[in-house]
């Protein structure tokens, strides 16, 4: 059983040696386009924003601005949101999320961390503070609910203070139509 285990192995390490072309992955490609077969024209990992992944600038929030709507990745009530999970979306279709406020925290950008627990409190007094205005409705009467993405501690050393708002169904279902101003 051993030695056809190892035989397997010892097969698979010649495929992997003899295809492909003879170019080393991620060295582009000779397809007549010049573009790399990656389709990212660059080779480069950016450790500060990876694809798909935790984005720990001072801009990471920038982008948003209230009125937006996503749908999201992996998305959980209770979690703080990445903004690589979003993908924007028009308010008409169905999404899940849609952005009420995008809030600057008052601290100075020398201000250490003030940890997890601080920011997640500061971050749900002002996202209640706001829903009332953009929706038209109490939180306490709403079926809606809210999402948040908050500075990290590798993002707020990095001078990230942004705070977005985000609200969706409680029950999870899609929204369609904005929810501004619209009493639910």
């Amino acid at each position: 059983m051993r030695s056809a285990a190892v035989a397997f192995l010892a097969a698979l390490a010649l495929i992997g040696c003899s295809g492909g072309g003879g170019r080393p992955a991620g060295s582009g490609s000779a397809n007549p386009s010049g573009a790399s077969a990656s389709g990212g024209g660059s080779s480069s990992f950016d450790a500060t924003n990876p694809p798909g992944g935790r984005l720990e600038t001072a801009n990471r929030s920038s982008d948003f601005k209230p009125g937006q709507c996503y749908t999201a990745d992996g998305f959980v009530a209770a979690q703080s949101l990445e903004p690589t999970q979003l993908h924007a979306i028009g308010c008409d279709a169905p999404h899940r999320l849609e952005v009420d406020a995008v809030i600057q925290h008052p601290s100075a950008q020398s201000s250490a961390f003030p940890g997890a627990e601080a920011l997640a409190a500061f971050t749900d007094d002002q996202c209640l503070e706001q829903f009332r205005s953009y929706v038209a409705s109490l939180y306490e009467d709403s079926t809606l609910d809210i999402a948040d993405i908050r500075p990290t501690e590798r993002s707020w050393k990095a001078g990230d203070r942004t705070v977005v708002c985000l609200l969706y169904n409680q029950d999870f279902a899609d929204l369609t139509g904005t929810v501004k101003g619209s009493g639910k």
